[in-house]
């Protein structure tokens, strides 16, 4: 009433026409819809229960009816599906490409094994939200413990420092914008926070959850080890190949000294006025998803999201031997297309990488790019 005007009619009999009938129409409908959906999420959820997809490792009964051999997918529910059901139901939402399942999104949270059996639970935030005072684990007996959470690293803004493990770091250190590409290393722009959880802290326990500042009953949950895994996801050597030995802006070979992503840099006096894609040299892989070895791609998000539908099945987790990131440089643009007989000779390392554009290096952009974005699937199905 106050956007419309007094009302005329006694208290408790209005007669709402017009803009604010149709206002209060709409948002009735929008009511319905949601709770449909809410309704339709809930009953998905209920029945991959029921047939043992998505349950914890400390849930009595099997962990799925088919012999360990199906998989979401076999079931006729794609693993995505499933994932954003459960979103649903937590009020929470997404950046998903649907049509490879693969989403990363802040906040984002995990878990890696930690020392002396234990477990770290990692929760990647904006810079500008805190972390939450502490994770919230559920056992199968019913009761609730609250672990505290630390900060383990952020970004401090301004005068080029960051923060990890109660120390400060300069990201200009030895930086010279003479050699190289002039760009920062260790640039990073969130906030990590973790919590440790012992073995006996995670004996029992069927849920670990990150409450999110500003969210209504909004959490994020990790997940746990397995009591007795019975599947193991090893993988290795998971970035972007990109090695420079000439960008196509040096006269020569470069060399070092090298910058402090670790890329070689071409000394002031060899420097090129305008860039020359004959003289591009090095290994580089094609950002394409290919998994054929011919084909130079790069197939990472692929090979993750095929192990998290079958991790999402099975007690498992994932060993990553490293290394994570090969994109220290920035690939060369634009990527020669007319190649020279040296050129066609190395076709099966020399893949058209500019898919990998801006993000590169050690900063956000390109451990999101290399790591967290391929593998964010199976960094949620599984701990690491």
């Amino acid at each position: 009433k106050s956007h419309f005007g007094p009302s005329t009619s006694p208290p408790g009999t209005e007669n709402i026409s017009g803009p604010a009938a149709s206002s209060r129409w709409f948002h009735s409908m929008m009511c319905v819809l949601h709770v449909f959906r809410c309704w339709c999420a809930f009953l998905l959820v209920a029945e991959l229960r029921a047939a043992g997809v998505g349950q914890n490792e400390a849930d009595d009964g099997p962990r799925q009816s088919c012999d360990g051999s199906c998989s979401a997918e076999s079931e006729g529910v794609a693993a995505w599906e499933i994932d954003e059901a459960v979103s649903l139901m937590q009020g929470r939402t997404v950046r998903r490409d649907r049509a490879s399942g693969r989403d990363f999104a802040l906040p984002f949270a995990y878990s890696i094994l930690g020392p002396d059996t234990g477990t770290v639970a990692r929760l990647l935030l904006p810079a500008e939200t805190p972390c939450p005072e502490q994770i919230v684990l559920t056992y199968r007996s019913g009761p609730q413990r609250n672990v505290p959470v630390a900060l383990r690293a952020e970004p401090v803004v301004g005068h080029s420092l960051f923060y990890v493990d109660g120390q400060r770091f300069n990201t200009m250190t030895n930086f010279n914008a003479e050699e190289g590409n002039p760009r920062p290393s260790f640039s990073f722009s969130e906030r990590v926070c973790e919590a440790r959880l012992s073995a006996e802290v995670l004996e029992g326990a069927v849920s670990a959850d990150f409450p999110i500042a500003g969210g209504s009953g909004y959490t994020l949950t990790v997940p746990l080890p397995p009591p007795n895994p019975s599947q193991v996801v090893v993988l290795g050597d998971t970035g972007l190949r990109i090695k420079i030995n000439n960008d196509g802006w040096c006269s020569k070979k470069m060399k070092g000294p090298y910058s402090n992503n670790g890329g070689k840099t071409c000394e002031q006096k060899y420097m090129l006025n305008e860039y020359d894609p004959s003289l591009v040299d090095g290994m580089f892989q094609g950002a394409e998803d290919s998994i054929d070895p011919a084909k130079n791609g790069w197939p990472f998000a692929r090979v993750a999201q095929a192990a998290s539908r079958s991790a999402m099945l099975a007690g498992s987790v994932v060993v990553h031997v490293g290394d994570f990131t090969y994109r220290h440089e920035a690939c060369p643009f634009p990527f020669p297309k007319n190649l020279t007989a040296k050129q066609a000779e190395q076709r099966r390392t020399f893949g058209d990488c500019v898919g990998a554009g801006a993000k590169w290096g050690d900063t956000s952009e390109g451990w999101l790019a290399d790591f967290f974005e391929p593998a964010a699937p199976l960094l949620r199905a599984a701990p690491w």
